[in-house]
């Protein structure tokens, strides 16, 4: 079952904005300025992510797909702070995941944990420096695993890797680094409450 266009509606504007600072994207991407761009335009999506989440609280469909793309969308800052072509490809993953989910959605959560997962490799790939590249893919790796059961932990454990090392490259400053730790923090919340939330309205429906 698709989500209702008002829960889907707010969380198009993520890929709108993309689309209108391409040439942005084009001119930073893999730089210090990319990744502070990275760190600002990913605070202006986050009332959206939020708008989405508010608005499919009680409805289950809603609610479950909701807490599939929100880790998808999580990776929006890399867009612009790894290099091209990996920026790219991360653009076009990031818009048709969820607009294809949006037609015909029935992922379940294997594939979602995959698709989260090979996000953040791809992100990996596209960092500047190949000794923190592989110590990424290693740690990525591992906390994926590690995490195999809880979907918000395997994202901030790989969304904190990432940032982590894409600043390591570049001493940027403390205020984008902690931009954008608040994004990643906020979606990792949002995450969370909506896989309970899920879960609850699953209980719910079964016991009735």
């Amino acid at each position: 079952m698709r989500p209702r266009m008002q829960v889907s509606l707010p969380l198009i504007f993520p890929g709108l904005l993309m689309i209108s600072t391409l040439q942005i994207m084009v001119a930073v991407s893999g730089r210090e300025d990319g990744i502070a761009a990275g760190a600002l335009f990913s605070t202006v999506i986050l009332p959206f992510l939020f708008a989405g989440y508010y608005l499919a609280k009680n409805r289950k469909e809603d609610i479950k797909w909701v807490s599939d793309v929100l880790p998808i969308f999580g990776f929006y800052p890399f867009v612009y702070a790894v290099r091209s072509p990996v920026s790219w490809l991360l653009v076009g993953l990031i818009i048709l995941i969820p607009l294809l989910s949006m037609r015909y959605y029935r992922a379940g959560d294997k594939q979602i944990n995959t698709i989260v997962f090979a996000l953040s490799l791809l992100a990996c790939l596209g960092i500047s420096n190949k000794l923190l590249i592989v110590t990424g893919m290693i740690l990525l790796s591992l906390a994926f695993y590690a995490f195999r059961k809880r979907r918000e932990l395997q994202y901030i454990a790989s969304y904190v890797i990432l940032w982590a090392f894409v600043n390591q490259a570049y001493k940027v400053d403390y205020l984008v680094l902690g931009m954008g730790f608040f994004f990643g923090f906020a979606v990792f919340v949002m995450i969370h409450y909506a896989i309970k939330m899920t879960q609850a309205l699953q209980n719910e429906l079964g016991s009735t």
